[in-house]
């Protein structure tokens, strides 16, 4: 019981774990699984932690918001990850965070600039990782950067007649995925993706 006070745990169930000096505790109201354990390793090992920064200012889904507009569900996902989850906007700063490792631009409803676009330009071709989400109806906010990346973005809607979620051809399922590390996990569980617009691969760059 000592012990316990000692190490601040209150509830049944707790798992701490220690390295050196650093702690981690996993508690769960119906048991811990994998996942919890996981991601606390994750935590107590790692002496990097990846930070993503979502782009906001221009009409972007927010990752601090949970109303059913912005995506704050990613966040919590990322940072039981052990990632940092932070926002930033081209209207304060000149420049991109000096740790940023994956920049995220979840369906901006207005155009970058042109200055906001090689700011991200020169990002990606010094590393930086970047994820870009586009809602259908909206011309490409990037102004065809990704071109030069062998990435065009048709302004269009996938629909799938057959695989429709109850009817929706506009909300396709998909189950069956060929073998890749980022959907290995996924195989055999319904993804849905509601109003997605469709990646073209470029043949030449």
């Amino acid at each position: 019981r000592i012990k316990a006070l000692n190490y601040g745990i209150s509830r049944d169930g707790t798992i701490i774990l220690e390295s050196g000096d650093k702690r981690e505790s996993v508690t769960a109201t119906y048991g811990v699984e994998e996942q919890d354990l996981t991601s606390a390793l994750l935590k107590l090992l790692s002496n990097d932690v990846p930070a993503v920064y979502f782009l906001t200012g221009h009409g972007e889904r927010n990752p601090n918001v949970s109303d059913g507009t912005g995506c704050s569900q990613i966040k919590t996902a990322l940072e039981a990850d052990n990632y940092k989850v932070d926002t930033f906007t081209f209207a304060l700063t000149d420049t991109v965070p000096a740790d940023m490792d994956v920049l995220v631009i979840a369906g901006p409803t207005e155009a970058l600039s042109d200055k906001e676009i090689s700011l991200i330009d020169g990002y990606v071709q010094s590393g930086g990782g970047l994820l870009v989400m586009y809602e259908p109806g909206m011309p490409d906010p990037l102004n065809g950067m990704l071109k030069k990346y062998g990435v065009d973005i048709k302004d269009d809607l996938v629909i799938d007649p057959t695989h429709a979620f109850y009817g929706d051809i506009a909300t396709p399922v998909v189950q069956d995925y060929v073998y890749h590390q980022i959907t290995n996990d996924l195989t055999g569980l319904p993804s849905l993706f509601p109003t997605a617009r469709a990646v073209h691969i470029m043949d030449t760059l």
